[in-house]
């Protein structure tokens, strides 16, 4: 599924619901692992990071986009 940046703002504004997840910029990576869980025990959906609950963009800065991966998944990520 190929998103547009108008299309993430449009999920920004109309927030979180059993499809969409926002994960703020101090986001733990136990709290990541859970979020993709929850979405892959559903019907998939989206895990938007550096969104916070208020749907204020943060931004992630933690890792980038690489190294998720191995900062939710393997010990020596964190």
């Amino acid at each position: 599924m190929a998103i547009g940046p108008a299309d993430v703002l449009r999920v920004i504004r109309q927030g979180e619901n059993e499809k969409v997840e926002f994960k703020g910029s101090s986001v733990s990576k136990e709290d990541v692992a859970k979020a993709i869980v929850c979405l892959s025990n559903g019907q998939g959906g989206l895990l938007l990071l550096g969104i916070e609950d208020n749907k204020s963009i943060t931004g992630w800065s933690r890792f980038d986009a690489d190294k998720l991966v191995n900062y939710v998944f393997r010990e020596s990520g964190s």
